[in-house]
């Protein structure tokens, strides 16, 4: 009888194990490339200095509301890149020295974080950053977090 339960235990494994598989592919087709226009967003710290960035994008088509997410910390040289729905991504950077910024302001937290924009969100002034917003479209778009020695952010559109 011990060796009868074994088995079953097994075989009871073995299906549970298709049943997932099953349940984890049903309606999981691969869409075609045109159904999904994704994007990367890299972004590549040349500032000389260690930049801590947060960016906000969307994620999946379907999606209602944008990804915040922080914090990326980038050694000079450094870069970081998200797969993301091509479109508004936003990006705001911050070092010892200054800010990557722009005009949409978009709540941030201190520590590592990911979480949903949505509209009934709220946070403390200190907590709310102008970010700067990005067109991501099909392919890789590279941004460029460049020393103050610059005139301006450099973007690059890349494949």
């Amino acid at each position: 009888m011990h060796a009868n339960y074994r088995s079953l235990l097994g075989q009871a494994a073995a299906c549970g194990i298709v049943v997932l598989l099953t349940c984890v592919n049903a309606g999981t087709e691969p869409a075609s490339a045109d159904a999904l226009a994704t994007s990367t967003l890299r972004v590549c710290n040349k500032a000389g200095e260690k930049v801590s960035v947060a960016l906000s994008y969307r994620d999946a088509e379907e999606s209602e509301y944008f990804v915040v997410r922080g914090w990326f910390n980038l050694d000079d040289g450094e870069c970081t890149s998200q797969r993301m729905v091509s479109g508004s991504a936003y990006l705001f950077g911050a070092s010892d020295t200054g800010t990557w910024d722009g005009s949409v302001p978009i709540c941030i937290e201190r520590q590592q974080f990911m979480r949903m924009r949505t509209p009934n969100y709220t946070c403390g002034p200190d907590e709310l950053k102008n970010f700067r917003e990005l067109n991501v479209v099909t392919g890789t778009l590279t941004f460029n977090l460049l020393d103050d020695d610059s005139d301006d952010d450099e973007e690059e559109k890349g494949d």
